[in-house]
């Protein structure tokens, strides 16, 4: 498994950190799964706006100082999908 990544969001509610706190500290994408269909229904119509911002900020993150992203395709099929 690659290295960790530390990554900072800014401007979300308290319910969207809350869910991308819960979705960041899954390893795989069976445990993002199982956080997602444990999440309050009041919860799901934010979930993919956060799974975007979450993902655009890893890719930043993974992709600041390359010119080429295998870690990112890598990273991408492990959680993603």
């Amino acid at each position: 498994m690659s290295e960790p990544i530390s990554v900072k969001i800014t401007g979300l509610t308290n319910r969207q950190r809350l869910i991308a706190d819960l979705l960041w500290s899954c390893d795989s994408k069976e445990e993002r799964e199982f956080a997602i269909s444990n999440m309050p229904k009041s919860f799901l119509q934010e979930i993919p706006v956060v799974e975007s911002i979450v993902l655009a900020t890893c890719i930043d993150a993974l992709t600041e100082n390359n010119t080429e992203f295998p870690e990112v395709k890598k990273y991408l099929e492990s959680v993603w999908d």
